[in-house]
């Protein structure tokens, strides 16, 4: 007797843990994909921020890609007789590219640093960031290369992987370097 009467003692706060628990798990779910979303949504605009010039290029590059699919054109002659197009055109791209990576990588740095306040997570969400931006410089460079005469590809300038690399990472060192005393 004394055993039941134990256990119907327990069993409302035993229900009442089990209950709280389950709540709680649930709400760190939400709290996950809350978290889960708001950081896609930063990579996303971090992106896009730095890699304006050069996806509104591919951009149009795409368009008359298709265009001259369409039409059944030389996509190369197509292209090259696009204003935007024009080699000195194309490199202002990549200049504006670069000035991008060069001002705001280090400010995103230092945000990432003061709100998150934890280098492997900074990392975490900044990998991504320097994926896309290689990817579009990569995208451009192959355009440069399959469409544009040696001579063009010169004047483009299209930084390499390894350099647009070193550029991320000499502005996550500059950013460092700022907080030394």
């Amino acid at each position: 007797m004394r055993h039941t009467v134990f256990c119907s003692r327990a069993h409302p706060w035993l229900f009442v843990q089990l209950s709280v628990e389950k709540r709680v798990s649930h709400i760190l779910q939400e709290v996950d994909v809350q978290l889960k979303a708001v950081c896609e949504r930063f990579i996303s605009d971090m992106t896009s921020g730095l890699t304006v010039p050069l996806k509104d290029f591919l951009a149009k590059c795409d368009v008359i890609f298709q265009l001259a699919e369409k039409d059944r054109l030389d996509p190369a002659s197509t292209l090259l007789q696009q204003p935007f197009a024009k080699a000195d055109e194309v490199h202002q791209v990549v200049v504006q590219g670069n000035k991008l990576i060069k001002t705001k990588v280090p400010a995103l740095r230092q945000s990432l640093a003061l709100y998150l306040a934890n280098e492997e997570t900074e990392h975490i969400l900044f990998r991504p960031v320097k994926a896309s931006v290689l990817q579009a410089y990569e995208a451009l460079e192959r355009i440069a290369v399959r469409y544009y005469s040696t001579s063009d590809q010169f004047i483009i300038s299209t930084p390499t992987q390894d350099q647009v690399s070193l550029m991320l990472a000499l502005t996550q060192d500059q950013d460092h370097t700022q907080e030394l005393p």
